[in-house]
């Protein structure tokens, strides 16, 4: 009972080390050390008394004067002003000082905690130690005490007498029945068998034809049910008719990232179905709050970081200052498809190492930047689950007009659906031919429980024929850069 106690309080203590670490990296702690010291500064109360000592003379001066705007009282209510004024840039200046100074001294709080963790354990680890070591030597007594028991010893002895006995007895009683049937006859023969040709060759072919067939339906059964359990998406009319998913556009297949290069057809009418999507995400929030998108699939490889990335393209084309985020802190891409290093991203953030606006980096495109995933581990992925996205997701809705987060499958893993907590829409992107039905259904009826406002689907990997209208202008733009190189060089 003591051993157990003891291996209970060493998990006790470990539960302190993980409250102590969650507490010392809380963005809330660092907010209170910084009241804390402004509370204590002299600067401040003496702003304050002087405050409180104009606001008096400012009441005796208003009861005493019969004009509400004499100039005495009007230099006290400017003096009060200034004061504010005063107050309110020592406040912000002193506050930044204090933060700065915080971020970089040592945290006094998590080494007093972790001195007390090392001891607490090192005095509980040498408990169990010495516990143990005290229950095997007592295990060791009582072994000593049996083993020179004399009792014990006589009825050991008898048990193996008996036992010799019972085999010489088991030995006597099988050779007394090999003797007693030696002597008798055991088969007798009642009727001499006679064999008979073809018989019954009807019954076994109806016996083998019935089988066969059974046989083969139960396999076309299988089958049929195997490929009805997974039944892969046709086109849009299966999500918007059958699922009942609104469709929000529809993007053709691309074959490799030469044939989105520039002069592409492919790339031209990628950029026009995209330009679908986005009209109808910027309609949708005139009306209702539209700002924070999250891209996601069911599974992985169905084109959500391809729309997430090409309808932030879309967004700053329309000349919206737009932010994407690499959501897949797990297994991240868009650093490769824009060619920035990873580090220095969402993990960062999330682990309070690095300020979300030191992590935003811009990208080539004007009006647009990028957020890359960092460098991902448990600690981060534990603090997604977490409040720490809300504060963050809340700061940069003051700086951009729109925000696409490139999310991480919904089915399988929890990143998406704790990230759908702060977002105001998602979109779920589907791959023809590829995506099973049960599993878009599932992963959409998984939004909608969680309380995230599934705003529709986009269709990948379509055939769509190119409208000429497309085509001619698409054309007209790359001769343009041709022609003008051609005179350039004349």
């Amino acid at each position: 009972q003591q051993l157990a106690q003891a291996k209970k309080d060493q998990v006790d203590i470990e539960v302190m080390k993980s409250l102590a670490l969650q507490q010392a990296r809380s963005i809330s702690a660092l907010e209170t050390a910084v009241q804390m010291e402004l509370a204590n500064d002299p600067m401040l109360g003496r702003y304050q008394e002087q405050q409180y000592t104009l606001d008096a003379q400012i009441a005796d001066l208003e009861s005493t004067t019969r004009r509400g705007n004499s100039p005495q009282l009007k230099q006290l209510r400017q003096m009060r002003m200034k004061t504010d004024q005063d107050l309110q840039q020592y406040r912000l200046r002193k506050e930044r000082e204090i933060r700065d100074r915080l971020k970089q001294a040592p945290n006094d709080f998590l080494s007093q905690a972790m001195t007390e963790y090392t001891l607490r354990r090192k005095a509980n680890d040498g408990k169990i130690a010495e516990l143990e070591q005290d229950q095997q030597d007592k295990l060791d007594q009582l072994k000593q005490l049996g083993a020179h028991s004399p009792l014990l010893e006589m009825m050991q002895q008898e048990l193996e007498q008996l036992k010799e006995v019972e085999q010489s007895i088991a030995i006597r009683l099988r050779s007394w029945g090999i003797e007693a049937d030696a002597g008798q006859q055991r088969i007798q023969i009642m009727q001499p068998a006679t064999a008979s040709e073809n018989i019954n060759k009807v019954q076994r072919f109806s016996i083998a034809g019935v089988g066969g067939l059974a046989a083969f339906c139960l396999t076309c059964y299988g089958i049929a049910l195997l490929e009805f359990s997974r039944r892969r998406l046709n086109g849009p009319d299966q999500v918007d008719e059958g699922l009942g998913i609104r469709v929000l556009g529809s993007l053709p297949s691309v074959s490799s990232r030469k044939s989105l290069g520039p002069g592409s057809m492919v790339a031209a009418q990628l950029s026009e179905s995209i330009d679908n999507v986005r009209a109808t995400l910027m309609h949708d929030s005139t009306t209702r709050r539209r700002q924070v998108i999250l891209v996601s699939s069911a599974s992985t490889m169905e084109g959500s970081t391809t729309v997430a990335s090409h309808l932030a393209l879309s967004l700053t084309r329309a000349g919206r200052r737009t932010l994407l985020i690499d959501g897949d802190i797990r297994e991240p891409s868009l650093h490769k498809m824009f060619g920035m290093p990873l580090g220095d991203g969402v993990c960062e953030v999330l682990r309070s190492e690095l300020d979300v606006t030191d992590a935003i980096r811009a990208t080539n495109t004007e009006g647009l930047w990028l957020l890359t995933a960092g460098q991902c581990d448990m600690d981060a992925v534990h603090a997604l689950a977490t409040d720490l996205p809300q504060p963050i997701i809340e700061k940069l809705r003051e700086e951009f007009d729109f925000i696409i987060i490139d999310g991480a499958p919904v089915l399988g893993l929890s990143d998406t659906l704790s990230l759908g907590q702060y977002v105001d829409g998602a979109i779920l992107t589907v791959l023809r031919d590829h995506s099973e039905i049960r599993k878009v259904y599932q992963a959409a009826e998984l939004l909608k429980s969680l309380g995230i406002r599934l705003i529709g689907a986009v269709v990948n990997g379509v055939p769509i024929k190119s409208d000429r209208r497309v085509t001619r202008l698409h054309r007209a733009a790359a001769k343009r850069p041709k022609k003008l190189s051609a005179e350039a060089s004349g």
